[in-house]
């Protein structure tokens, strides 16, 4: 688990969004347990019957109130108070990226065409492009690395498909924003960070 890691909230934060983003946007039919959406964790039983993260046997039910819980400063006393904005930050987060693969044609067919692999200086930068010609298609930047770009700086895909077609503009599917024509295929890029564009209406 990564809350045991020991690794930053920031960064737990991240790596669970990023491998969402690469479960909704891989080919064929993506599957998670339920719970996984706000990224529940697994309950133990221990040798008294009494529930504990140590050893035991695993207890199936979802804990909902892990994701209505009261915000709370305490991580040790309040686990699941003070995790629950993160929680609902991902849930809301994965909600947006089941939207898209339930609305995107690109999404539905099993063309994939890596456009771009960046794994000089300690990069692990991977960019893929979901869909046929045909239908708007799904871009797809995720970032396995700690290499983040230089502030005031963009980090550019000199393979990026180009602008989008008339009637059309880029968007970043998951911060919901559009994407300036002076920005197509090169922005800022954070650490352990998953991007994802597609074509929208300009007058959407």
């Amino acid at each position: 688990m990564l809350v045991k890691s020991g690794m930053p909230d920031e960064l737990i934060e991240k790596r669970i969004k990023l491998a969402f983003v690469c479960l909704m946007t891989a080919v064929g039919i993506p599957m998670l347990l339920a719970g996984e959406e706000f990224a529940d964790e697994h309950d133990f039983f221990n040798a008294n019957g009494n529930v504990d993260q140590r050893a035991g046997k695993q207890v199936d039910p979802v804990n909902f109130g892990r994701l209505t819980a009261d915000p709370s400063s305490d991580k040790q006393g309040n686990p699941d108070g003070y995790y629950a904005p993160m929680r609902r930050r991902i849930h809301a987060y994965v909600k947006t990226l089941i939207q898209l693969r339930t609305t995107a044609p690109s999404l539905a067919v099993n063309d994939t065409d890596f456009i771009w692999t960046d794994f000089g200086a300690d990069k692990r930068v991977i960019v893929w492009r979901r869909g046929g010609i045909l239908a708007a298609p799904v871009i797809v930047l995720a970032n396995f690395s700690d290499f983040a770009s230089a502030p005031g700086t963009d980090y550019v895909i000199p393979t990026w498909p180009g602008l989008a077609p008339a009637g059309k503009k880029w968007i970043e599917v998951t911060q919901k924003r559009d994407v300036g024509s002076g920005s197509v295929g090169h922005e800022p890029i954070l650490s352990w960070e998953a991007k994802v564009y597609t074509w929208a209406d300009i007058a959407g």
